[in-house]
């Protein structure tokens, strides 16, 4: 038996979850560590709606007044939308454009770099495509979940599950 007869066969869909799992993975950790200046830029960026309720200052002002009004686990308030949406876009497209590279026609960088970069762009494009058709519903499910407040500044759901 030779060498290629024993290699164990590969298939596609164990390198797309390898590809989407160290992506996800990866993005999940910055993701987690970038989230409370993400929310306060929202803040500060939407805080006008609620002309009663006082103004942050800036950034400093929005963390600060976050942990001392709902401890250290509020600047990571809302994360199940947020995580749902950007570690699985991320994910997605990394893993989609993996695959939709397998798929399209094969050019060498070296000698067709014009039918090479099409290429990539044309998988670039698809990935991106169906990686949105997965993440508009969670876009907007978690916009609607983040800013979901009433009159007391009292949250109307309790997470992304009430939204839907």
């Amino acid at each position: 038996m030779s060498a290629t007869e024993m290699q164990p066969k590969s298939y596609p869909i164990f390198a797309f979850l390898r590809d989407f799992s160290i992506t996800g993975g990866v993005y999940f950790a910055s993701c987690t560590i970038t989230n409370p200046i993400r929310g306060a830029v929202f803040h500060l960026g939407t805080q006008d709606i609620f002309s009663d309720k006082p103004k942050y200052t800036g950034i400093i002002n929005y963390l600060v007044n976050t942990v001392k009004n709902n401890g250290i686990r509020g600047l990571w308030a809302f994360n199940v939308g947020i995580y749902l949406r950007e570690v699985s876009g991320v994910a997605f497209n990394f893993a989609f454009h993996a695959s939709f590279k397998k798929i399209l026609p094969q050019f060498s960088p070296v000698n067709n770099q014009l039918e090479y970069m099409l290429m990539q762009f044309i998988s670039g494009g698809l990935a991106v495509l169906t990686t949105r058709s997965f993440q508009h519903p969670l876009d907007f499910l978690s916009t609607y979940e983040y800013r979901d407040l009433k009159p007391g500044f009292r949250a109307c759901f309790n997470g992304l599950g009430d939204v839907v």
